[in-house]
């Protein structure tokens, strides 16, 4: 007698062996249903079909390799309406959303980039440098002077992703450290330490990059053939806002009909009293420095027919640092285009700040229905009051905005709406997943109308 394990039954051998045979021929005739019902579905879904498809168009796309940089002009659409030239001068405020990027190309093709936006417009940043600031295909995607105002993330959040992709010659930062930083210059006691995650990372990026440090100061000049950028604050080490590191910049560049090739010699010396720390320049305080107090604290040229346009730069600078610049420097405050502090918040540009002002034109850098409210009523009626018209009110909420010369080196400025997404910005790797994801959720989710059956 033999039992049935899995029913616990006692049977006779030659029962055993039919049931045995029974249970064998159930398993076969199982597996064959199994395998038709399979069969059935892959006709009815034309699996094999859509099998081959999916794997001829993996193979194309990985084909396209080969072909990358094709496929990415293909792909990477342009906006042409922006006429680059190379003998004019530009200063674009970026649409970085509620932040601010502000690039400058002078006379004399030296380039600046004032602060770079939040790390959530990073490709939207990088996309607008490449198709219109670096247009010309000659460009090295290099930027003289790179200047961070402060720390906040709206400011400085893509200051990592700068370094990585650009060439940066000279790199101008608030004086607050790491701690890492501050204990290696020896200055720990002296200095304003920040060990939160962009300073941190801007001390990794200058371990690594060949560029000069210098802090932003009062008195801090960037001069060249054409232009000059005078650094009117800050004038203390230490200060308890951190929208108070922030310098006011007056942006100076010089046109002459006399001038040939748009260069201008101007006979001015940069700050020189340097130390070095660690291979890298930090420019620091002193009482031989020289402060832009006039406009004929420099000589331009011998032409008696020069123009200049003034450009002053704020960050977020806060009420307190506007009073200190109009004390020490309230005649040459005079500017054609104000960058409006803190995004248009109440608490800067102030009525005396604006007084001596006096611009033509205030710009914004601000994203449409922010929470904050900015730009605020009270300092709309405030600029009003100075006399800027309210069409001269631009915003970057309404696009990126350009500053540029006319054929009769005039002040013009105009609009960019929008900045298409350049799909050079992203690896080539990047782009080949997206695509693969959709072959495979076209292949195997569009549904093939069945065929009427003929009876």
């Amino acid at each position: 007698m033999k039992k049935l394990k899995d029913f616990n039954i006692n049977v006779s051998d030659k029962r055993f062996k039919e049931i045995e045979k029974s249970y064998e021929q159930s398993k076969k005739l199982e597996k064959i249903i199994k395998a038709r019902a399979i069969s059935v579905f892959r006709k009815r879904y034309h699996f094999d079909y859509r099998l081959l498809l999916c794997s001829i168009l993996t193979c194309l796309l990985c084909f396209s390799f080969l072909f990358s940089s094709q496929f990415v002009a293909l792909f990477n659409f342009k906006d042409n309406s922006f006429n680059f030239d190379e003998s004019n001068f530009y200063v674009h405020f970026i649409d970085v959303g509620q932040g601010k990027a502000i690039a400058i190309r002078s006379l004399d093709n030296q380039t600046y980039l004032i602060d770079c936006g939040s790390q959530a417009y990073e490709q939207q940043l990088h996309s607008y440098l490449q198709q219109y600031f670096f247009k010309n295909s000659n460009s090295t995607n290099t930027f003289d002077h790179f200047i961070i105002t402060h720390l906040d993330e709206d400011h400085a959040g893509n200051a990592s992703f700068i370094f990585e992709n650009y060439n940066i010659k000279n790199f101008y930062r608030p004086k607050i450290l790491t701690t890492q930083e501050a204990l290696k210059f020896d200055l720990l006691d002296k200095i304003v330490v920040d060990d939160g995650i962009i300073n941190t990372n801007i001390a990794k990026d200058l371990e690594k990059e060949n560029c000069s440090v210098i802090y932003n100061y009062e008195g801090v000049k960037i001069t060249s053939p054409s232009t000059i950028l005078s650094f009117l604050s800050p004038s203390q080490d230490n200060v308890s806002d951190s929208n108070s590191y922030s310098p006011i910049m007056l942006f100076t560049q010089f046109i002459s009909s006399a001038q040939t090739n748009n260069q201008l010699i101007i006979n001015n010396n940069n700050i020189n009293n340097t130390n070095n720390i660690n291979n890298k320049n930090y420019i620091s305080r002193s009482s031989n420095n020289t402060y832009l107090t006039n406009n004929n604290s420099f000589n331009v040229g011998n032409s008696n027919d020069i123009k200049q346009y003034k450009f002053l730069f704020t960050g977020d600078a806060t009420a307190s640092i506007e009073e200190e610049v109009v004390v020490k420097y309230s005649n040459i405050l005079k500017c054609d285009v104000l960058d409006v502090s803190h995004h248009g918040s109440s608490l800067s540009t102030t009525d005396e700040f604006l007084e001596y002002c006096r611009p033509k034109f205030a710009v914004f850098s601000l994203s449409s229905n922010n929470i904050y409210g900015f730009p605020s009523n009270d300092v709309i009626d405030r600029l009003i009051k100075c006399g800027v018209d309210k069409q001269n009110m631009l915003m970057t909420s309404s696009g990126n905005i350009i500053f540029s010369l006319d054929k009769n080196n005039n002040l013009q400025s105009s609009f960019i709406q929008k900045t298409n997404l350049n799909y050079s910005n992203y690896s080539y790797l990047q782009i080949f997943v997206s695509f693969e994801c959709v072959i495979v959720i076209v292949c195997f989710t569009f549904q093939i109308p069945s065929r009427p059956r003929i009876y």
